[in-house]
């Protein structure tokens, strides 16, 4: 019901939903944050559910509060927006006394002027509303900017709907509210009415709405500025990217953002109550990222508790928080502070706070920025700056450092320019700041002659490629060449060369890639190289189902250099092989090191590890919130949508939420994967589109994507049975359906390749796919011990899900002893497993009528 509606507002919809039906509602919030949007996307669902509603809207604007029912005459006048409202209030006029109708008509014209006539006004509108709702016919009021609605107006509306109910008559209201205000506007709703606040919008959906609105002219770290600063408003957020869209000179990494004249005049009634003094004071807090009491007073400003005060008193500007750092009430303030001071006036305040920060980064920064005389000094120390902040695993700050020394750097030292232009293109690749590096690596491309700084270009270029890399033929031609037959040019390339052979399914390839890139990193002494490449090397090999593969991941787990990237592979390796805590515990850990460090392409790195855990370990909740986390990722740092974020939503969807929407999402991720010539994520998706349609009771839906998956692995020589079980059910949809026989060649194939790998997991699911197929053919009792066998193997493995669902097979056959005690218990042990993972998906499910029709033991459906 509520697909299509604003971005990033299906949940808030979905919360006002019941305060419309239930009669009244009231939403407020500050300027900007979307409670238009949301009332319109209300007003639209109600259309939508009742087609004969009526609507009534006014929308009224500041000065409109000081005209006397101005408000009420434009609720009654208005457009209705649709034959079926203008039909039913000429009716309800037509209804009403001749006295009354000349009161309407007369609001409408604006011709009331007697204070008299107001009780009239009121009986009138009340008879009115009362007869465009007379057989049951809904109507509903739509208030925008109730806060400027007139007294006399909203007098009357309060007379007249007090007196009817919320079954006649519901009313959304929108009200402009200061920051921790209350709505006043509940007055208005028949029997009081339900508040909501309208939150900040999502991250995602903000940046979203930011490049839409300002397209290409603006970069991806600039729409995610603007995005901090407006604190989620989408006013102020589209305001300031169309300001900065606009600018004579593109905005660079490091400058203010421009803060538009209808932003400033939004705030400057609570600037203009603060003294000179105060003002000073908080442009120095606003030009420092931790600004404390103790900080200011030593940049010379001895009066800062003083001017504090003031700031946090009737103005509400700034104050102290919990940790001793002075924050503004919301970022916009401190922009509009740092804006509006010239331009001279912001260098000297930079230079009193270079003299006086201790942090050499903070330091480097602000001397940059304040010393516009020294450029060539500032240039190295940032220079400087930017190695130290990527030392302490911080690639943004160190891209923007590198950045304002790149663009330091005179000219004439060539050289120089291109070396700092790469640092920065590298740093922000890093952070997967892509949109910041291509540019930088196309600027060095387009001057460099030395083949080590064009490789190091390309290998950015290459990484910011994402999933594009296998159309990337032409680049990686060009870096082969450049690279020559230097080990330490050529082992990164070979990397990459193995990586793009990953993704396109040829595993072989890749693996020999790998291994080259393994030795050429031994003979040029780069353990980082060589640690990347045994990463990329273990696993080719664990898809291949090489057993060298545990060997090569503690290989590149004994390198620290590499030792992130290794732990999550070795995670992987246990994850498959049925190490199911520990792998969990291990990417936890990790997930939780690269969110801190703000290193979202090492946090999607074990992203999709950690809902894969979390599913299998029964943990629905949690794998739903990685889920969407990812999806908020790939949104938030630019790292695109592609079909590796949306098969794990799909993956924690089927698990612990709808089943259509990771139907939906799972067919996204074919679509996506098939676009990028991903054929990993291909086969893994086409497998978990079957999947969730076998869950939902469809094999023969089931059998198309997942004999695709079949397919796709037989192509690639996948040998790693674990990395999605597509067999175990393959051969259940063969048995639905009645195909013994494929059904046994499926299970019998799969069985060899999972003991061979010692896979419990995948054996636990082909067993419970023969205890199926046993029961299908009448072979009761053995069906009955297989089964049994891999309920015990999946509890064994902390799987509790699959546990469950292979209980939920016992119960359904039905058979004859022990007694029904014994299935009941079964049965209430699989309902446990499922409600304790919290899986919607499969709590309540009920045994299956045609499967046990087809069984020549027991009761079809009972237990």
């Amino acid at each position: 019901m509520f697909s299509g509606q604003p971005a990033g507002r299906s949940e808030l919809l979905e919360q006002c939903w019941s305060g419309v039906s239930a009669g009244g509602l009231v939403l407020y919030g500050t300027a900007g944050i979307g409670k238009t949007t949301v009332l319109r996307a209300l007003t639209n669902l109600v259309r939508r559910a009742e087609p004969d509603a009526v609507f009534l809207h006014c929308e009224p604007s500041e000065p409109d509060r000081l005209l006397p029912l101005s408000a009420l005459a434009d609720l009654l006048a208005g457009d209705s927006g649709d034959d079926i409202g203008a039909d039913a209030m000429a009716a309800a006029m037509s209804a009403l006394p001749g006295r009354q109708r000349s009161v309407l008509v007369g609001l409408c014209r604006g011709e009331l002027t007697h204070v008299s006539e107001r009780l009239a006004v009121r009986i009138a509108v009340r008879d009115f509303l009362a007869e465009l709702g007379r057989d049951g016919r809904p109507v509903l009021l739509a208030l925008d900017n109730a806060q400027w609605i007139d007294p006399a107006s909203a007098a009357v509306l309060e007379f007249s709907l007090g007196r009817m109910g919320p079954a006649r008559l519901r009313v959304v209201a929108a009200e402009r509210v200061s920051a921790g205000g209350a709505p006043a506007a509940t007055r208005l709703c028949p029997d009081g009415g339900t508040e909501v606040e309208v939150p900040s919008l999502p991250a995602g959906a903000l940046i979203a709405l930011v490049r839409a609105r300002a397209g290409d002219a603006l970069p991806g770290w600039a729409a995610r500025r603007i995005c901090a600063v407006s604190d989620g408003n989408p006013w102020f957020a589209v305001e300031i990217a169309a300001a900065a869209a606009h600018r004579d000179r593109p905005l660079q990494l490091g400058e203010p953002l421009p803060v538009p004249a209808r932003l400033r005049a939004l705030v400057a009634p609570q600037l203009a109550q603060l003294s000179a003094a105060a003002m000073e004071t908080l442009l120095f807090a606003a030009a420092t990222d931790r600004p404390t009491i103790e900080l200011l007073r030593r940049a010379g400003r001895s009066r800062v508790a003083e001017d504090l005060a003031e700031a946090a008193g009737g103005a509400a500007v700034a104050d102290l928080d919990y940790d001793g750092v002075i924050r503004f009430s919301y970022p916009l303030l401190a922009a509009v502070v740092y804006d509006r001071a010239p331009g001279i006036r912001r260098a000297a305040v930079h230079a009193a706070l270079a003299g006086v920060v201790e942090d050499p980064v903070a330091r480097a920064r602000h001397r940059a920025l304040g010393d516009t005389a020294n450029i060539r000094f500032a240039a190295a120390e940032l220079d400087r700056a930017a190695e130290l902040a990527a030392g302490r695993g911080s690639p943004a700050a160190a891209a923007e450092l590198a950045a304002l020394a790149a663009r330091r750097t005179s000219t004439v030292d060539g050289d120089l320019v291109v070396e700092r232009t790469l640092r920065t293109a590298e740093y922000a690749a890093g952070a997967a700041m892509f949109d910041l590096a291509r540019p930088a690596a196309e600027n060095v491309l387009a001057v460099a002659v030395r083949p080590s700084d064009r490789v190091r270009a390309g290998l950015v270029l290459l990484d910011a490629a994402g999933q594009g890399l296998v159309h990337a033929a032409g680049l990686f031609n060009s870096v082969l060449v450049d690279a020559g037959d230097d080990p330490a040019l050529l082992a990164p390339v070979r990397v990459w060369v193995g990586i793009r052979y990953l993704l396109e399914g040829r595993l072989v390839e890749a693996r020999v890639e790998a291994q080259q890139a393994v030795s050429l990193a031994e003979i040029a002494g780069d353990e980082a190289v060589r640690g990347v490449a045994l990463q990329v090397l273990s696993m080719a090999q664990l898809y291949l189902g090489d057993p060298n593969a545990e060997r090569t991941i503690e290989r590149a787990f004994a390198d620290s250099v590499g030792a992130f990237g290794s732990r999550a592979k070795r995670a992987r390796l246990w994850l498959m092989s049925g190490r199911l805590v520990p792998a969990r515990n291990e990417l936890a850990q990790l997930a939780v090191t690269a969110d801190r460090l703000g290193l979202p392409s090492q946090l999607w790195m074990v992203l999709p590890d950690l809902i894969d855990a979390e599913v299998r370990l029964g943990n629905c909740a949690a794998a739903l919130q990685f889920g969407a986390r990812g999806l908020r990722l790939t949104d938030e740092a630019d790292l695109g949508r592609g079909p590796g974020p949306v098969f794990f939503a799909a993956l924690a969807e089927a698990a612990g939420g709808s089943l259509q929407r990771a139907g939906e999402l799972a067919r996204g991720g074919v679509a996506a994967s098939e676009a990028d010539a991903d054929r990993l994520m291909q086969l893994r998706s086409s497998a978990l589109d079957g999947h969730v349609s076998l869950l939902a009771g469809r094999p023969a839906e089931a059998l198309g994507p997942l004999r695709r998956a079949g397919k796709l692995s037989e192509s690639m020589g996948i040998g790693e049975p674990a990395l999605c079980d597509w067999q175990a059910d393959l051969a259940e949809a063969y048995i639905r359906l009645g195909n013994d026989d494929r059904a046994r060649t499926v299970i019998e194939r799969a069985v060899g390749q999972a003991e061979h790998l010692d896979r419990s997991g995948v054996l636990a699911a082909l067993g419970r796919a023969e205890g199926l197929r046993l029961a299908s053919i009448g072979q009761a009792d053995g069906a009955a011990d297989v089964l049994q066998a891999a309920a015990d193997r999946f509890a064994m493995l902390s799987m509790p899900l699959e546990h469950g669902r292979t209980l939920l097979e016992l119960a359904r056959m039905g058979t004859p002893s022990p007694a029904p005690v014994g299935r009941r218990a079964r049965l209430g042990k699989r309902t446990g497993d499922f409600r304790a993972g919290r899986s919607p998906t499969l709590v309540g499910k009920k045994p299956g009528r045609k499967l046990a029709r087809r069984m020549p033991y027991g009761q079809p459906g009972r237990f």
